[in-house]
C-alpha cells in the first residue's frame, strides 16, 4: 500500500508519529525503522512497525487515520468527521490500485531499459525545454530509464533559425554532440533508446537521418492538449492519405500537410505546373493528429511507399521537401532514408515574418 511520509495515529496502546520514513516517536523514545506498512481493515488501521535495530515489532490497531498523502502528491485527510468521505471500499480501491502499481513496476525485465535522448533547439522567438520527468512519465511502463538524467543534444546557437548561418551551425552540432553521445551506444548494442525532440523540423528530420531505422529507437511526440509526451489510449479515425501528382515525370516536390492545410496552397502557388507535387496530408490536419503508436507506423509505411514511387518514376536527382507535420513523423521522415537509394532532399523550413520557404538542409 502507499507509504504516506506524514502519519498521526492514535492508537488504542500508544501514541504513535511518524514524522518520516526513518524517524519514529515512541513512548517519547525515537526508533529507527526500516520496514512501515499500514492497511486498511474496515474503520481500522492497522501500522506495523520493524525496528532495524533491536528487530522490536510494533503492531497497532488505530481507530483513525488523522492524515496520509495520495498518489499524486496531494494530502488528504480520514479522520472521523470524514468517515464518510472515505468508506472502506474507497480505501481497498485505492489499496489495490496501488498494489497494481508497485506489480507493474517490478514485473519491468531488463530489456526493458531505456535510455532517454532530449534534443531542442530555437524555433523561431521560443526556446523549448524538455522536462525529464516527463520522458520518464512517457515512457513507462513500456520502457524505464537506465539513468538519473538524460543525453542531452541540444545546443545553444546565438543564431535565429531565419538566418542561414543558424542552419549550418546548428547541423555541425547536432552532428557532433550525436557522434559523442549517441554513435557509442547504438555501436554496443544498447536496447533502446527513447528521442523527445522540440526543434525546427528541418533538424528534426536530420536527427532522423542520424538514427537511422537499424537501431531499436522509440520517438515519442508532445501533445498539447492534453500537455503530455504519454501515447493517448485511444483510437484515431484521421487516417493519412496521399495526393498523387497527375504527371509524375517533373521534379518531385513532396508536401506534408499533416498538422496544417494551408501549407497546400502555399506550395502550389510557390511552384508552376512542370513540377509533380505530391502530397502527404490526413482527413482533418491540426497539430494533435498524432495520438498513437499505431498512426505513427501507419505513416513510416506510407513515406516509404511515395519514396520508392518517386526513386522509380522521377529522372530527377533531389526532392524537394516542405513540411508541416508532428514532432514525431518529421523524425521518422529521416529514419526511413535509405542513403543508397534514395535521392538527395533539400529541407525547407516556412517562415512567417517573411512568408517565404527556406531553403535550410541538404541530405545526400
Amino acid at each position: 500500500m502507499y507509504l504516506p511520509s506524514s502519519l498521526k495515529t492514535i492508537a488504542r496502546e500508544a501514541f504513535y508519529d511518524c514524522r518520516s520514513l526513518e524517524q519514529v516517536t515512541y513512548n517519547g523514545t525515537k526508533d529507527n525503522f526500516n520496514n512501515i506498512t499500514f492497511d486498511t481493515d474496515y474503520n481500522d488501521v492497522i501500522v506495523e512497525a520493524l525496528n532495524n535495530q533491536n528487530n522490536r515489532r510494533f503492531i497497532y490497531k488505530a481507530t483513525g487515520i488523522y492524515n496520509y498523502i495520495d498518489e499524486f502528491g496531494n494530502t488528504k485527510s480520514i479522520d472521523g468527521s470524514n468517515e464518510n468521505k472515505y468508506p472502506p471500499e474507497l480505501l481497498h480501491a485505492m489499496k489495490r490500485k496501488h498494489e497494481e502499481r508497485i506489480a507493474l513496476a517490478t514485473s519491468i525485465t531488463p530489456n526493458k531499459q531505456s535510455i532517454i535522448v532530449i534534443y531542442t533547439s530555437s524555433v523561431g522567438k521560443q526556446k523549448p525545454s524538455i522536462d525529464y520527468r516527463d520522458a520518464v512519465d512517457a515512457m513507462f511502463p513500456t520502457f524505464y530509464p537506465t539513468a538519473d538524467s538524460p543525453i542531452d543534444l541540444s545546443t545553444n546557437t546565438p543564431f535565429n533559425d531565419n538566418e542561414e548561418c543558424y542552419w549550418a551551425t546548428e547541423k555541425m552540432a547536432l552532428d557532433r554532440n550525436y557522434r559523442d553521445k549517441v554513435s557509442c551506444l547504438l555501436a554496443n548494442g544498447y536496447p533502446n533508446i527513447s528521442i523527445f525532440a522540440i526543434a525546427p523540423q528541418p533538424l528534426l528530420v536530420y536527427l532522423g537521418t542520424l538514427l537511422g531505422d537499424i537501431h531499436k529507437i522509440s520517438v515519442f511526440q508532445k501533445h498539447r492538449e492534453p500537455n503530455t509526451w504519454r501515447w493517448l489510449d485511444m483510437e484515431s479515425n484521421n487516417a493519412f492519405i496521399l495526393n498523387e501528382p497527375p504527371s509524375k515525370n517533373g521534379r518531385p516536390i513532396l508536401v506534408f500537410a499533416i498538422s496544417s492545410q494551408n501549407i497546400e496552397k502555399r506550395i502550389k502557388n510557390l511552384y508552376n505546373k512542370d513540377e509533380s507535387i505530391w502530397i502527404i496530408r490526413c482527413k482533418e490536419p491540426n497539430n494533435d493528429m498524432l495520438i498513437s503508436p499505431k498512426q505513427l507506423s501507419e505513416y513510416r509505411a506510407l513515406v516509404r511507399k511515395v519514396m520508392d514511387d518517386i526513386n522509380k518514376t522521377s529522372s530527377n536527382d533531389e526532392i524537394r521537401i516542405h513540411m508541416s507535420m508532428p514532432i514525431a513523423c518529421a523524425i521518422e521522415l529521416g529514419r526511413i532514408r535509405m542513403p543508397k537509394a534514395d535521392k538527395s532532399w533539400m529541407l525547407f523550413d516556412y517562415h512567417r515574418d517573411t512568408d517565404k520557404e527556406l531553403e535550410t538542409i541538404t541530405i545526400q
